[in-house]
């Protein structure tokens, strides 16, 4: 018997000092989703760009920006 291995996707940013995914939070998934995807758009700016998480893997928190969320594979 096999057991395949299943790997999850998560948006998340890349640790700026051990360069491990952190999943984004589940307030600022919602802030993503709502903005539109043309970054012309005047309304893009009008909610907060900048969010600050803390990583599991190494302890440091840092600042990162909405621009910097990707989809992640791993687990949360």
């Amino acid at each position: 018997m096999t057991l395949e291995k299943v790997q999850q996707t998560f948006r998340g940013v890349s640790c700026l000092h051990c360069k491990n995914p952190i999943p984004i939070s589940p307030l600022v998934a919602s802030i993503e989703a709502e903005l539109p995807t043309n970054e012309t758009t005047p309304g893009r700016h009008q909610k907060c760009q900048v969010f600050h998480l803390r990583c599991a893997a190494c302890g440091k928190e840092k600042p990162y920006k909405i621009d910097e969320i990707l989809d992640s594979k791993g687990r949360r």
